[in-house]
């Protein structure tokens, strides 16, 4: 996992608090994810698609870092309800794709992997 810099976590931190409904909590709660930080991370990205349950981005944030945490069911749902709401997602694409191998359910992922090669 490369790991992002303290200063780059404190940016989006001061950001965050200037604008508590800002949705760079994705980007915070993905940094959160990157460094090992997942608890962070998790609690901040439910939050945030609380506040905004439109945002596709932040449901791929909560997605991922459900999946890094060894909650694949959650995970998938929750990358479901971003492939719903954005269905050209890319990553939300790879990476129920990468879920569903992990899994070792061999025709999701296949269906999840051709979808990421048609959208690239």
């Amino acid at each position: 996992m490369a790991r992002l810099s303290t200063d780059v976590i404190e940016k989006y931190k001061k950001l965050l608090q200037k604008d508590p409904h800002s949705l760079i909590f994705a980007a915070l709660a993905d940094a959160y994810r990157e460094n090992g930080n997942l608890q962070d991370a998790e609690s901040l990205a439910r939050q945030g698609v609380q506040a905004h349950p439109q945002f596709s981005r932040g449901w791929v944030v909560l997605g991922r870092t459900l999946a890094d945490r060894g909650q694949s069911d959650e995970a998938l749902a929750v990358l479901e309800k971003a492939i719903r709401l954005e269905p050209d997602n890319l990553l939300a694409h790879q990476v129920t794709g990468d879920l569903h191998l992990t899994l070792k359910n061999s025709k999701d992922a296949l269906r999840s992997f051709k979808r990421v090669l048609f959208l690239n």
